[in-house]
């Protein structure tokens, strides 16, 4: 039966010309006096509209309109200075659509046009809408019809039913006047990301470190002339992190939409918040719908590196190895130091991290990515730039014995070879993880000691090789 009132409707719902329904104390956003919009990291905002209307003596219903269609309904706090005592608030979500336009006319008469299919004239016939709970059922000259022979119009929206979603406000005030109403709600849909650049200089000792934000709105509303803030930090929350209906279809839509670079202004200013960084960027901002906006997070800041190359792998000592070896090129490891003096000074929020260094030309070159985790100042994060072509590392397993050492003993020896056919002396890490309880026997140069994993250091010369040799018992 939902087939046949949709069947019904496509013979094109009409609006008539006739005025709609004003309902009174409607607040509008052409009555707001300001906006503040605080963006977090996990898809969530917090949103303070402030807006300025009449109150009449007495009990007055406002309607605040042009609101997010991802708020948080209980999230939300109204505020007056006193002028306003409330007694019932709520979110009312939109609900214009066909079958509640139908319903809202049951009893009520509407105009159904027909059309000949010969001239193309239309006629007008008055009609009562009886029922469409089963499909539409109407009234016309006294007979009762279950097919609409034409198109339905109705003669205007009833107040009841609005395209947008609104928050209602039911409360009384002492006297008549102005009064600034303020309201305050967290909303899906809105979210900005941390993103870095790092040009490296010559040594890998250094690197010119910018970063940007980039905010997000996929909330199905625009944000205008806004004071914007950024919250750096994981703020828990509980409240399910999905949009409405129709802002799930507008966020479909993003990935398409190109980030829009803000213009360059100053810095935002930082403080320290509740265990979190506060950003505040500087003037006021718009956010569109269904658009990304990039703004200046860090300006160009010094940031001590240092560059490794790293092996890593997990020794296996209950199954001895089988075939050739197969060399592996290490990762290139840069470890950034947000120190406090020869640092930015101030935290790094997480984001990806760009690589960028110079060619014997002076050409910028992009050399990798990685993700960089929060970075507080003084302490130190590493990032992987990629593997390194010229140095290969071939871990060879010489020995494999288990018998005659007792229940759950095996004793493993190997030989790893470091070739650097690069033009720069390298500086490797060889990182054995092993599974038990092991100790090295015999080795080539000393280890360190790093958790379950055995470490060696080795400073590889250009187009040279050197090798680590070890024996190892392991206790499962």
């Amino acid at each position: 039966m939902k087939r046949q009132l949709l069947a019904g409707l496509a013979l094109s719902v009409l609006i008539s010309s006739a005025p709609a329904f004003a309902v009174s104390g409607q607040v509008s956003d052409n009555l707001r006096t300001g906006m503040r919009l605080t963006l977090y990291a996990n898809d969530m905002a917090l949103i303070d509209d402030r807006r300025r209307t009449n109150l009449e003596k007495g009990i007055n219903t406002l309607n605040i309109l042009d609101i997010s269609p991802g708020m948080i309904d209980n999230s939300a706090r109204v505020g007056s200075g006193g002028k306003f005592l409330i007694s019932e608030q709520g979110y009312l979500a939109d609900n214009l659509n066909q079958r509640e336009l139908l319903k809202a006319h049951v009893g009520k008469h509407v105009r159904v046009m027909r059309t000949n299919p010969q001239t193309g004239e239309e006629t007008q016939l008055d009609a009562e809408l009886i029922s469409v709970r089963q499909g539409i059922i109407l009234r016309i000259d006294g007979q009762i019809e279950t097919s609409v022979p034409g198109r339905i119009v109705f003669p205007d929206i009833p107040p009841s039913l609005h395209a947008d979603p609104v928050y209602r406000i039911v409360g009384t005030a002492a006297k008549a006047g102005e009064a600034d109403i303020s309201l305050r709600y967290l909303s899906n849909g809105f979210s900005w990301k941390a993103h870095h650049t790092l040009e490296l200089d010559g040594r890998n000792t250094s690197a010119n470190l910018e970063s940007r934000a980039s905010l997000i709105n996929n909330s199905g509303f625009a944000i205008r002339d806004a004071e914007i803030q950024l919250v750096a930090g994981n703020v828990q929350r509980r409240s399910p992190a999905a949009l409405r209906p129709q802002a799930t279809a507008v966020r479909m839509l993003k990935s398409e939409a190109a980030p829009m670079m803000a213009d360059a202004g100053a810095p935002p200013q930082r403080q320290s918040l509740g265990g979190f960084h506060l950003y505040t960027l500087q003037g006021q901002l718009d956010l569109e719908d269904s658009r990304v906006k990039q703004v200046s997070l860090l300006r160009s800041a010094a940031l001590p590196i240092e560059r490794h190359l790293i092996s890593e792998t997990h020794t296996n000592p209950f199954a001895q190895l089988r075939g050739t070896p197969r060399p592996i090129h290490p990762a290139i490891r840069l470890t950034l130091n947000n120190d406090k003096t020869a640092g930015p000074g101030q935290p790094i929020p997480g984001g990806i991290a760009r690589i960028y260094g110079k060619d014997a030309k002076g050409r910028t070159q992009f050399l990798g990515e990685d993700y960089l985790n929060d970075l507080p100042v003084g302490s130190k994060a590493s990032i992987s730039a990629g593997r390194a072509f010229d140095v290969t590392v071939t871990r060879h397993q010489t020995a494999y014995q288990r018998e005659g050492l007792g229940r759950n003993i095996f004793e493993m020896a190997y030989r790893i070879e470091i070739a650097n056919g690069g033009d720069n002396t390298e500086n490797v890490s060889l990182l054995e993880a092993m599974s038990g309880d092991w100790k090295v026997l015999e080795e080539s140069a000393p280890h360190q000691r790093d958790n379950n994993r055995a470490k060696w250091t080795l400073d590889v010369p250009a187009k040279g090789k050197m090798e680590i040799t070890y024996r190892v018992r392991v206790k499962r």
